[in-house]
């Protein structure tokens, strides 16, 4: 015996993998238990800016995968920089136009929910066709989503909220569950709903259901 103390080995932590994907390397649908490497539910974001939701989704729920889907590089990289920072395991990133997205790699009855959190409303008419909810892309959002799987869609924009619930009035491929509209007392998802609830703004949220 020296008298010295023995430190026991520290085990060594495994960084987190890079949360970045790259569509150009795949090949047909993907494969979810080869994206995140293992067989949790998958929930997806489109629009994903700065990586808020991601991050607090992530954080709270690790028996879940999530992927971000931006299209601003700028903002890809931002979020990117804060989940590897954070050390989640359970997110991934990628940079696409959402549609071609899911149309093209996506397995069909795949995905748990999509959250869409203010996207841009294109308010004038003759930019309707560049919204993401419109009559032409509900099936391709519904496809991909698991029987009872959700679609979430938030927005400041009256009109779009309208708009979204004139879509999916039919019921068919989604149904309404619920549309409600809040302000100051919800706790904030994105950080463009933060910025607008500390401006005094009303929050419009729907959730639909496939059936």
């Amino acid at each position: 015996m020296t008298g010295e103390a023995r430190l026991s080995p520290v085990p060594a932590v495994e960084p987190p993998p890079d949360c970045e994907l790259f569509p150009a390397q795949w090949q047909g649908r993907l494969d979810w238990q080869k994206v995140f490497g293992n067989r949790n539910p998958v929930e997806v974001e489109i629009g994903t800016g700065k990586g808020k939701f991601l991050i607090e989704a992530a954080r709270r729920h690790v028996e879940i995968n999530y992927l971000g889907v931006e299209w601003s590089l700028k903002w890809l990289r931002f979020a990117k920089g804060r989940i590897q920072r954070a050390g989640l395991r359970n997110v991934r990133l990628v940079r696409s136009e959402a549609i071609h997205l899911l149309t093209t790699y996506f397995p069909e009855n795949s995905v748990g929910a999509l959250h869409v959190y203010f996207p841009d409303p294109w308010p004038k008419r003759r930019h309707a066709r560049r919204r993401l909810i419109r009559p032409e892309t509900v099936e391709c959002l519904a496809r991909c989503l698991i029987p009872a799987g959700t679609l979430v869609v938030a927005t400041d924009s009256i009109e779009f909220h309208r708009e979204t619930l004139k879509v999916f009035r039919s019921g068919e491929p989604l149904r309404l569950q619920w549309s409600r509209e809040t302000s100051g007392e919800s706790l904030p998802r994105t950080h463009f709903e933060a910025k607008y609830l500390a401006e005094g703004r009303r929050i419009y949220t729907a959730e639909f259901r496939k059936p």
